[in-house]
């Protein structure tokens, strides 16, 4: 396997403190002391600054909550690059997260494996805490992201 010079990228987005919004920076607390061969950033709401961080590199994997029909915590991965991304808009974003992709895949190409990971929250509101099974769901996939950092055929956390 050859080193990708650029090194992958991990993206939690979210604000810690606001519920199951802080579900991003909670996987990457959880990589944090890990001495991962990978570069950690934390986008805040606004993920205009997606560019910056997406910028040279070959692999990428992106963590955000969502706000959809599913259990708190179910996970779904979704294969960036591979056509229009339907997210349904979350009003914690002042841009919504699918046009900032699209924009950035649009100027400057997403990386070759760009990755969304989503975990369904239940409740995001300042002064709120993780779900419990928020927090399971984000150190399940810190797990997966040590492993495809390491070996990037890992199958996604949602594989069954």
């Amino acid at each position: 396997m050859t080193e990708d010079p650029a090194g992958p990228v991990v993206i939690g987005i979210g604000r810690p403190g606001f519920g199951d919004d802080g579900a991003g920076p909670a996987v990457l607390a959880h990589l944090a002391g890990r001495g991962l061969p990978a570069r950690l950033a934390h986008l805040r709401p606004d993920p205009t600054d997606l560019a910056g961080h997406l910028s040279g590199c070959r692999r990428a994997v992106l963590v955000d909550a969502c706000l959809a029909r599913a259990a708190p915590g179910a996970v779904r991965t979704i294969r960036l690059g591979a056509g229009p991304l339907r997210l349904p808009p979350r009003p914690t974003h002042g841009l919504p997260l699918s046009d900032a992709l699209d924009l950035v895949g649009g100027f400057t190409g997403l990386p070759a494996d760009c990755r969304l990971i989503a975990i369904q929250g239940r409740r995001f509101g300042p002064g709120a805490p993780l779900d419990p099974a928020v927090a399971a769901a984000a150190e399940r996939v810190a797990d997966w992201i040590e492993r495809w950092v390491r070996d990037p055929g890992t199958a996604p956390p949602d594989a069954g």
